[in-house]
């Protein structure tokens, strides 16, 4: 066989292996694709065992490149919603996550200067301990372009402190229930109050104006009115019914169709001075006038506002809301077209016809995978990463390199949407396949390089002292942001517990505070902070390596 088949066919049999192991669950737990790390240690001391050789250039070709698939469709999945979810909620909980990257990045400061401990391990070490892969991507390019050396051992620091780092956030959640004396009922049952008072969700209301002050008044005169995301979508007066516009004048006894966040619909009642009206007693007189959900994949249109794109008011038919990433956001004048929106119209059967030849409206292009936007995005993200920028305080520049520049990029690319008919969308089952396949690509190789020498190091050599210092890093800086966070600004410990797990990047200790919990808010606070976390630890590696040498 061929050096590259059989390059193949060990990274096949690790892979498939590590799968297996990490598909079995305890209490609803499993390893999932960290399995593949430990298959890999296995093969790995199988094959030195045996003296079978591997090609080393050819196995850190395949980390590379399943590195950077595996940020790449990281930061596609997160960056659509990234930068709102980080305006409007993250600023806290990102504040923490940064809090305990600084935390376990001063740790390994201390350990480097008051023990022995060689750098390149650790950057291993600290990878390990946080769980993040593209860490150790990151620190290894950082070996390699000033010291030539220094990877393997980085793997092998990253090996024997990965596992503790798996558990051990969920030993620090466990110990941190305990310390702060949480009754996980309780704090399910205020997350869930929290949540319905901050509530933006979209809904619909019938109200008849009963209000004098707005009788003979011009719709968008009226307080609230297509602003704050409040719509009219439809005005029944006695046996008439119509799509009306800001200019429609209005008049008490009319009954209208508001479609918008619920606290702000409350506000609207009050200026209309009407009640509820059942929506049953509310009759369709015109039968032409219906509504429907479009979706958006007409890539002309793509970046325009629903002003720009539909010449609001002046037209027939009314955007009531729009729902983007499985969540449903206010239709406001301003709010700019993505890819995958679907919009709900309301209006005439034949002007919503020509709404959806405007739009798009094919599913099928929801499942194409544009393979051009996809490498042209990892081809920026490669060259953003290799260029080097100053931080103040430092001899040397840092550079992103193919972590950092892949994962910052997908993230804006993501956002932006497209550039012309370039649309920067992965159907989510391929970015999917995308992110599990560069993982286990990445963790296939880490783990038989590091396996040739995992158990010499673990038993004989200085292996269980990192061990122990890797469980210095990852419990005792989450432990004290968890206090923090707590004590100090008083935040539910179901989202402490999902920022603690995306501080650590760990998906597995993810898994376990949502099972104990029942509830999804350790997934929300994780999804807020992670990407952010992602950046700062591979920026973090790369400060300390340069701070160090």
């Amino acid at each position: 066989m061929s050096t590259i088949a059989i390059t193949l066919l060990i990274i096949s049999i690790v892979s498939a292996l590590g799968w297996a192991v990490g598909s079995i669950k305890y209490r609803n737990i499993s390893l999932g694709v960290s399995g593949v790390l430990f298959s890999g240690l296995i093969i790995g001391h199988f094959l030195n065992a045996n003296d079978i050789s591997i090609d080393r250039e050819i196995f850190e070709f395949i980390r590379d490149f399943g590195l950077i698939l595996f940020v790449y469709s990281i930061g596609m999945q997160m960056g659509r919603g990234f930068w709102a979810s980080l305006i409007r909620h993250g600023k806290m909980l990102n504040s923490l996550s940064f809090l305990s990257v600084l935390f376990s990045a001063g740790l390994i400061i201390i350990l480097y200067k008051v023990t022995d401990i060689p750098l390149d391990a650790l950057v291993g070490i600290y990878s390990g301990a946080v769980t993040n892969t593209p860490t150790l991507g990151a620190g290894q390019q950082m070996l390699e372009s000033y010291y030539q050396s220094g990877v393997d051992v980085a793997g092998l620091g990253y090996a024997v402190t990965y596992p503790f780092g798996v558990v051990g956030v969920m030993l620090v959640i466990i110990v941190l229930k305990w310390l702060l004396k949480i009754t996980l009922k309780d704090e399910v049952s205020s997350y869930e109050l929290s949540r319905a008072t901050d509530s933006e969700k979209i809904v619909e209301i019938e109200l008849e104006i009963t209000n004098p002050y707005c009788n003979d008044l011009a719709l968008g005169a009226i307080p609230g009115m297509f602003k704050q995301g409040v719509v009219t979508t439809l005005i029944d007066r006695g046996e008439d019914e119509f799509v009306p516009n800001l200019k429609t004048k209005v008049f008490t006894g009319d009954i209208l169709h508001l479609v918008g966040p619920e606290v702000h619909l409350k506000e609207m009642k009050i200026v209309l001075g009407g009640g509820n009206v059942s929506l049953s007693a509310v009759h369709n007189h015109n039968k032409n006038v219906t509504t429907e959900k479009i979706l958006v994949t007409n890539y002309k249109i793509l970046g325009k506002t629903i002003h720009e794109a539909f010449d609001e008011p002046e037209s027939q038919i009314i955007i009531s809301r729009i729902k983007r990433n499985g969540h449903e956001v206010p239709a406001e004048p301003e709010t700019k077209l993505c890819f995958g929106d679907i919009l709900t119209v309301t209006g005439k059967s034949a002007d919503i016809l020509s709404v959806v030849q405007l739009v798009g409206n094919d599913p099928i292009a929801m499942d194409k995978i544009r393979l051009a936007p996809l490498f042209i995005g990892i081809a920026i993200g490669i060259l953003f990463g290799a260029i080097p920028f100053a931080i103040p305080g430092l001899s040397l520049p840092v550079k992103l390199g193919i972590a950092g520049g892949p994962l910052l990029l997908s993230i804006y690319f993501a956002g932006l949407g497209n550039a012309g008919p370039l649309i920067w969308y992965i159907p989510p089952s391929a970015n999917n396949l995308l992110r599990e396949l560069g993982i286990t690509l990445f963790l296939a190789v880490v783990g038989v390089i590091a396996g040739t020498h995992f158990l010499e190091t673990l038993l004989i050599g200085d292996g269980l002292t990192w061990v122990f210092y890797g469980a210095l890093i990852t419990g005792l800086p989450i432990l004290l942001t968890g206090i923090i966070a707590r004590l100090v600004f008083k935040i539910n410990f179901l989202t402490i517990s999902g920022t603690l797990c995306a501080a650590m990047t760990n998906p597995t200790a993810l898994a376990f505070s949502t099972a104990i919990s029942s509830s999804e808010a350790p997934i929300v606070a994780y999804i807020t902070a992670y990407p952010l976390t992602v950046v700062l630890r591979i920026i973090s590696i790369q400060i300390i390596f340069l701070l160090l040498i």
